[in-house]
Formats: C-alpha cells, structure tokens, sequence
C-alpha cells in the first residue's frame, strides 16, 4: 500500500478514499498484521479491524529443494475456503487440503503474493458476479512460481512465475495446474504489481478500444473515478493523448 501511495504522490494522482486492491503476502505470520491507515474498509469489516486478520495466514514456502518434493509426493497446504455464502470475516475457514502430485503436462505452482479486491469479498458476500461452486477457495488473482514440474512439461522451468489460476481460488499456498493454461510474468514485473496486474488493467484497456473509437484529443467522462479501473483507465487515456474527466 504504502508502495502505491508513493506512485500516486509520484504521478500527481488523487488517492481514493478507500482502497480498490490489497497486498497480502505469503510467508507472514497473521500475529505480525497491522492494519494500515490507508487500508480500505469493507462493507462489514471497518467496524472489527481485528478480524482482517483472517485475510493474513502463514503461508510455508513450499520448494522441491528445501522440502524435498519430487513430482511423485502429495502436498499438504492451508487455503481460505468458505462453504456458504456471508461476511469474509465470519464464513472464511483455513482449512488443510491435500494436492495430488503434478501429473503429465502439470505442475506445482506456490503462491508468491496474491491481491485482494473487492470483487473478491463481493464473491464470498454472494453479491459480485456468479457464485463459485461451494465449498470455494476464495481470491482471484495473484503470482505463484513454480516448484515442481510434471512429465512432458517443457514450457516453464522450476522457479518460474505465472499467473495463479483463477478458477481453483488463489488465497491458499500452492495448486496444481496445467502448464499449458498458466500465463508467465515478465521478469521486471515485481510480485506486488504482477498480482493485479490481470484483471483490472485489461479491463480498462478494453474500455478504451472496445466500445467507441477514440482519437487523440477526444474526451471521455468516466464515474466511480477514484476505483481502481477509473485510475487505470485515467493513466492509459494520459499515454493516448485523450483527455478524461473522472466522477
């Protein structure tokens, strides 16, 4: 957060009053947490700060050359799962889950740092988008890297960072998935970017070259101006030499 508000400081940008996206790290101990100042307050967690500290648990690093995984061993990891629909702060669980070893074409990928978005919460909360298949592994986007691989895999090396797939939740240590459906992150695209780096700024960007054609010097109007997208779609019409008025 505090890296943000220095890029926004930077490139002369109002920050909003609550934040869009957060960062939680992996490899932090949930007693360690301090709630930021600058930290957004969700519907139903502003009034108990100290239940944010379910969004922060111990995350083992999981590497086939410290713990000695072989692509043939079972991994034991911890994930935040809910099994109805309500606030985070009252239906997410940690709970241990069980991996299969990465088969032909598979791999082992470890979270490395993931975000947490509003759409995120309004998910567990039931009121975003279409309700995942219960019991869910919440969280949509972050990084992982890979730490084990499995036969036939040729495309991505132990160590590599990808995209965490979005389907089977992000907020848990690590998952198996198929190498062919992960996306690579570019080597200077730090962790803390990288993890929100898939959703909201190709939304803006389609916004920009979907709908309307626009030219340089051309206005655009856009509401919720101070949501993550509006800043993202305010620094893209900047680079595009169109002008916006954000609401």
């Amino acid at each position: 957060i505090d890296k943000m508000e220095k890029r926004r400081r930077h490139q002369n940008i109002t920050a909003p009053s609550c934040w869009d996206d957060w960062v939680v790290w992996s490899g932090r101990n949930k007693n360690d947490w301090q709630r930021d100042e600058m930290a957004p307050k969700a519907d139903g967690l502003e009034k108990q700060p100290s239940q944010l500290e379910f969004l922060n648990f111990e995350t083992r690093v999981l590497s086939s050359s410290k713990n000695g995984m072989t692509s043939h061993e079972k991994t034991r990891i911890q994930a935040l799962r809910y099994e109805r629909v309500g606030l985070p702060a009252d239906v997410l669980e940690e709970v241990t889950l069980e991996l299969p070893a990465p088969g032909p074409g598979e791999v082992l990928v470890a979270m490395r740092c993931a975000a947490i978005h509003y759409s995120d919460l309004g998910l567990i909360n039931g009121t975003y988008g279409k309700t995942r298949t219960l019991p869910a592994v919440a969280g949509r986007e972050g990084v992982g890297e890979v730490v084990a691989l499995g036969s036939g895999v040729s495309n991505f090396k132990l160590g590599a960072r990808v995209r965490m797939p979005e389907a089977a939740g992000v907020w848990r240590e690590a998952v198996v998935a198929k190498a062919a459906e992960l996306s690579p992150i570019p080597a200077g695209l730090a962790d803390e970017q990288a993890a929100m780096a898939f959703i909201n700024p190709p939304t803006a960007w389609r916004m920009l070259h979907d709908f309307v054609k626009l030219e340089r010097g051309d206005w655009l109007v856009q509401n919720a101006g101070t949501s993550a997208v509006a800043v993202l779609v305010t620094q893209m019409a900047r680079h595009l030499g169109l002008n916006c008025i954000s609401v």
